[in-house]
């Protein structure tokens, strides 16, 4: 081999390494700053950050990676905080799928998505239950995640509730 091959080498296999670095810490900081404008009531000017956290994690990390539905959470949660219940519903139900599959089940951010969905449930109040679409979801969810299982159980039936 050629001594310049070996350079030639190295710089591609770190280039190939610094893309999806730059991706993530760029999703990462994006997300901080969701954060950030979060804690200062802020939610208005977060929202299209966190829009572009989530097109930007699903455009350099794929619709089904964890860093995906870290950064569906946060929009959710915004959207909750909002009352914005219709589009964070299915942000937060998304996440969890995600990181069920992509974590399992027994994994702690799986159990954060959960508990992030329980308390949506909460925050929309009685009636909530008619939103419930993934009961068979929440059974596969592992051992611990159980009092977050339980605590969705919990959600008080609203009127026309089964």
């Amino acid at each position: 081999m050629k001594r310049g091959m070996g350079l030639l080498r190295v710089t591609v296999l770190a280039f190939g390494l610094i893309g999806p670095m730059t991706a993530r810490a760029d999703v990462d900081e994006l997300n901080r700053q969701v954060v950030q404008l979060y804690q200062q009531g802020r939610y208005g000017e977060a929202v299209p950050v966190a829009q572009q956290a989530v097109a930007e994690a699903e455009a350099n990390f794929g619709p089904d990676h964890a860093s995906t539905a870290t950064s569906l959470n946060n929009l959710a949660g915004l959207y909750r905080a909002m009352g914005r219940y219709d589009e964070a519903l299915p942000l937060s139900r998304r996440a969890l799928a995600i990181d069920e599959k992509a974590l399992g089940a027994d994994h702690p951010d799986t159990a954060g998505s959960l508990n992030n969905l329980v308390g949506l449930y909460r925050a929309m109040g009685p009636g909530s239950r008619k939103y419930r679409g993934e009961p068979e979801q929440l059974g596969r969810v592992g051992q611990g995640a159980g009092p977050l299982r339980r605590g969705l159980a919990a959600v008080p039936a609203g009127p026309g509730d089964p």
